[in-house]
């Protein structure tokens, strides 16, 4: 089989024309054929397939595929399985398609028909907010995110923390945009939906969001604090709260897991008590933050209501604070997506929105004096957003998602709302059509920056791992044997074979990596190499291959929670694995394929 070359794997990356087909006889089922790039994807086209042949609705939160033989738990939420079931029962019935084989099928499009709900749904309440200007707002966004990460054979949960967080800015900000209505306390309680909605999918990140809002609310004009009733953010915490504690429950219950990193009932109740810390935070504001204005009583009150909530988590420390294991922390920063960007790269990945923002923000300086109390209550709630996010984000490029949302925001906010009534849905329609081909092309300069190489490229990765599949599916045709391999290569692996692995790259699954990682990185004491203790942990974990790339990284791994780095990689089992002659192997390891890109080996028990 011959590799996908770097420009077909870029332009495949987005468009579904130059994948190379599968044998008309290959031995990976027709239900795990469609290549995915990212081992997110990989995960919810596997996790939908078992819950439809289970009869079941909600995510299986519980897996054996990887850390074998004892699984893992996980931790994702069910909405993205639900949408992805949606577009393949719709695929099922056009086409006749198995349900396996049409969620295969259609999840290379996921995020093109997400695009779609976000830009009805958010786009339709950014119009409604901020008036016709409020459609350029999602072509925007569109357009920055499309090609550094949300296109063509990608399927993830990350984009629904976007539309939480588009839909929440869009409510809490429209009441204090917009004149006075009857109607205002809606937008508070559409606020509370999107919140619950967002603590559902990914609870720290709209935690963040929530805390970054509370810090605008103190610094908004009093004039605008005063033209809404700060009641309404009663609506918002009653609304919020109890919907996040019916989603926590309907996706756990009856094992209701007490994590961080997931929605529970701590995060629902800082939501309820969120509702009264804004409303006095908004008081604060319309009295010209005197002291005089605040409530002690209803902040003790609603505080110690809050720290009730918290105590089965601290009492629980170690359980819930699992993203704080040290193994996991040393991990977790070398994962590509995980570093930091410096400002300068940052402008040359994206530098016609630098160049809009730069443009915004001197207009938003230049018309300051002049804009109406409103407007600058919405640039302050969105800066507080990009403030805080930008902080993390610069550290660690996942955060910037939500940058980009308040940065677009910011971009659109600025502009004149007087257009003319003839000629405003024209300009929108063009200035978004600009926006979009504009961005979309200065996107492709991410290929230019070393810490984004790995997105072009893995599209050829996944299918060479196709290939690899084949030759183990040849070695076992039952599928039922297990594979040791990296954390990349293992849930390409496990996708095509359906065959058990190890060590994929979860938080959740640090029990396998740490497996993973103690057999790879194991080095041997003195002059003469002894792999028994390696053979003792390959039968105690009933590891049946070995698969290793010859580009095999020793960066960036640790092994025993994190206390020690491999310092001689020339003496670990890894090399050895890549070096050995197939004479020299001892009796319990025998090499089955040994080409230029990897060796497979079969372990003898």
């Amino acid at each position: 089989m011959m590799a996908l070359t770097y420009k077909e794997a870029q332009r495949a990356s987005m468009w579904k024309d130059v994948t190379p087909a599968i044998a008309p006889d290959s031995s990976i089922s027709e239900e795990r054929q469609d290549l995915q790039w990212d081992p997110d994807g990989i995960r919810w086209i596997v996790y939908t397939q078992q819950t439809w042949e289970a009869g079941k609705v909600r995510l299986p939160h519980w897996t054996a595929e990887d850390n074998y033989p004892n699984g893992h738990f996980v931790g994702w939420s069910s909405p993205p399985m639900w949408w992805l079931y949606g577009m393949a029962y719709t695929r099922h019935l056009i086409t006749g398609e198995s349900m396996p084989i049409a969620i295969s099928g259609a999840a290379p499009y996921y995020h093109l028909t997400i695009w779609l709900l976000i830009a009805l749904l958010a786009g339709g309440l950014a119009v409604r907010a901020y008036g016709v200007k409020g459609a350029l707002i999602i072509p925007l966004l569109y357009a920055t995110l499309f090609k550094q990460k949300y296109g063509i054979y990608y399927t993830d949960h990350h984009v629904w923390v976007l539309l939480a967080a588009i839909g929440m800015l869009i409510c809490l900000t429209a009441p204090f945009y917009k004149a006075r209505g009857t109607n205002e306390k809606w937008w508070f309680i559409g606020a509370g939906v999107f919140s619950a909605f967002g603590m559902w999918i990914s609870a720290p990140t709209h935690a963040l969001i929530i805390i970054s809002l509370f810090t605008g609310m103190l610094f908004i004009p009093a004039e605008a604090a005063r033209n809404t009733s700060a009641k309404n953010w009663r609506y918002y915490g009653y609304t919020g709260g109890i919907l996040s504690l019916l989603a926590y429950l309907w996706e756990f219950y009856p094992n209701l897991p007490l994590r961080v990193e997931l929605n529970n009932h701590a995060y629902a109740a800082g939501l309820f008590v969120a509702g009264f810390w804004f409303e006095q935070a908004q008081q604060f504001a319309a009295a010209n933050r005197q002291k005089h204005s605040i409530s002690i009583r209803t902040l003790l009150y609603s505080g110690l209501a809050l720290l009730l909530a918290l105590a089965p988590l601290v009492m629980n420390y170690p359980q819930c604070f699992s993203l704080a294991d040290p193994y996991f922390s040393h991990w977790e920063s070398q994962i590509v997506e995980e570093q930091p960007i410096s400002f300068k790269d940052f402008m040359f990945l994206y530098p016609l929105l630098c160049i809009a923002l730069g443009a915004s923000l001197w207009n938003i300086c230049c018309t300051w004096k002049q804009s109406h109390q409103g407007f600058k209550s919405v640039i302050i709630f969105i800066s507080a957003v990009a403030l805080l996010y930008g902080y993390f984000g610069f550290s660690n490029f996942r955060f910037m998602e939500i940058v980009f949302v308040a940065l677009c925001f910011l971009i659109v906010m600025s502009m004149p709302n007087q257009f003319g009534e003839k000629s405003a849905w024209l300009v929108a329609v063009i200035s978004g059509l600009i926006c979009l081909s504009a961005l979309h092309e200065s996107s492709s300069l991410t290929k230019s920056v070393k810490i984004f190489g790995f997105k072009m490229t893995s599209l050829a990765n996944a299918y060479d791992c196709r290939g690899i599949s084949e030759q183990l599916l040849l070695l076992d045709p039952t599928g039922t044997k297990s594979v040791l391999a990296p954390a990349y290569e293992a849930n390409l692996i496990n996708y095509y074979t359906e065959m058990p692995v190890y060590g994929t790259a979860y938080w959740e699954n640090k029990d396998g990596l740490l497996i993973t990682n103690r057999i790879y990185y194991y080095e041997y004491p003195g002059n003469t190499p002894d792999w028994e203790p390696v053979y003792n942990l390959l039968k105690e974990n009933k590891v049946d291959y070995i698969y290793i790339p010859k580009q095999f990284s020793y960066e960036g791994s640790y092994v025993l929670y994190g206390l020690k780095r491999i310092e001689n990689p020339q003496y670990s089992f890894a090399n050895y694995l890549l070096t050995v002659s197939k004479a020299n192997l001892p009796p319990w390891l025998e090499m089955e394929n040994n080409t230029t890109n990897y060796r497979i080996f079969s372990v003898i028990h």
